[in-house]
């Protein structure tokens, strides 16, 4: 074979492998980005389950659940088309269709959810500073637009009132219990601002209704009794104990406000 010849055989087998590898590198960076968005996909779906499993049965408004569904289902598709051969996928993608098209025809709750322990207060207000997160999250991925993360946040923002609601009826009881009387009156009175300053009293009409008798019973019996400068003394120091070991903190770390 002349020299020529040699030569561009050799140009053509060098062309080859360097075509060869570039193709096996565009092959295998997309490989690995398939795994990579898969890994990430298959978390998503996981991290949304666990958090609607979280929250107390129908805690959460039927919005903000269709929601959550939806976002699972749209997980799901993409995850049946970089692995068309795992039928789990497909089988999550029916399952949360269906459970999104229940809770979108579910009717609006005759009464709510009420959280009646500090354990479960803390678990749901944790909860609830996630779920802000994965909303902002999905605005900016353009999930969601504006308006509609504007209705979104309407609805935590009243979730976390009536957290906060909830939290301080607790205080109130406990108060209750270790007879101070005074304190309890200041918790009523502090979860019925709230209830107030919500600004949607025909829908908590009965739970402002129930919140006056107690202010009202607690307000009569404070009056008939003249507390003695111990009893005065030790009321202040427990409201300052609860101010101190919690009260109101967790609120002040609150997003939605």
């Amino acid at each position: 074979m002349t020299p020529i010849i040699i030569i561009g055989i050799i140009i053509f087998i060098v062309c080859g492998l360097i075509g060869y590898i570039f193709i096996r590198q565009t092959v295998t960076k997309k490989q690995q980005h398939q795994k990579r968005l898969r890994r990430a996909l298959d978390k998503r779906t996981k991290d949304i389950f666990q958090l609607l499993e979280s929250f107390p049965d129908n805690y959460l408004p039927k919005d903000i659940r269709a929601l959550l569904y939806r976002c699972m289902v749209d997980a799901y598709k993409q995850l049946c088309e970089l692995a068309p051969e795992e039928s789990f996928y497909l089988q999550q993608v029916n399952t949360q269709t269906t459970a999104m098209e229940d809770t979108t025809r579910e009717t609006a709750q005759a009464s709510r959810v009420i959280i009646n322990n500090p354990q479960q207060i803390a678990e749901v207000q944790s909860n609830l500073n996630l779920l802000n997160r994965f909303l902002v999250t999905l605005q900016k991925r353009g999930t969601i637009s504006g308006s509609q993360r504007t209705h979104y946040h309407g609805l935590m923002k009243k979730l976390v009132a009536q957290l906060s609601i909830d939290n301080h009826s607790l205080a109130a009881k406990q108060a209750l219990q270790n007879n101070n009387a005074r304190l309890a009156l200041q918790k009523y009175r502090l979860a019925r601002g709230i209830l107030v300053k919500d600004g949607v009293i025909c829908q908590h009409k009965e739970q402002l209704t129930a919140l006056d008798a107690k202010i009202g019973e607690l307000d009569n019996t404070l009056q008939q009794e003249k507390p003695s400068p111990a009893k005065k003394e030790a009321e202040a120091e427990e409201s300052t104990e609860w101010n101190e070991t919690g009260g109101d903190d967790w609120k002040k770390k609150n997003v939605y406000d």
